[in-house]
């Protein structure tokens, strides 16, 4: 009659003692693997270029235009609208194109996008490829539980991102 030995305890030390067998065994593939990995992203971190961000925030206040107020008669005035649904409107008419090419023609294509300036885009405009552009580095949302939106655009130049947000705000308001 044989004797059960517990097989679990056994199998945890051998292959506890076979993954450091194979770990110093391959000891440099492993370190020319780790090495290659991390100077390649070295090399891609310093060769991008930095993308600076602009943020500005808004806060929507409800005027007579949300309120719903009888010409009749005495009663209170009610909002027509609730405040998701404002929320939501105010930043679509803050991604819309029309705002978009209003910026772009304020501050220049060639300002925001030199390489729209010397290559122009083939069967479209360079203002649309602008705007297009331009919806692609704007970041418009609202702040969860609150009548703030936040705007924010992403650039180059942090002098241009901080202007084109300040400029988008002001004709936002406008």
């Amino acid at each position: 009659m044989e004797r059960i030995r517990p097989v679990k305890q056994e199998f945890q030390k051998a292959s506890l003692r076979d993954l450091l067998t194979v770990v110093f065994k391959h000891r440099a593939k492993i370190l020319t693997i780790f090495f290659t990995v991390v100077s390649l992203v070295t090399i891609a971190s310093f060769a991008a270029s930095p993308m600076y961000e602009a943020k500005s925030s808004l806060l929507v206040k409800y005027g007579r235009e949300y309120l719903a107020q009888s010409e009749v008669g005495s009663s209170p005035p009610m909002m027509s609208l609730n405040q998701e649904e404002v929320i939501n409107s105010e930043i679509q008419i803050m991604k819309s194109p029309d705002l978009a090419a209003r910026v772009i023609e304020t501050v220049k294509i060639g300002t925001i996008y030199p390489d729209l300036e010397k290559r122009r885009p083939k069967g479209m405009r360079p203002i649309d490829a602008a705007v297009a552009r331009f919806q692609e580095n704007l970041g418009v949302e609202d702040v969860k539980k609150s009548s703030v939106i936040q705007v924010s655009f992403q650039h180059e130049d942090p002098q241009v991102a901080a202007n084109v947000v300040n400029l988008l705000v002001d004709y936002f308001k406008e």
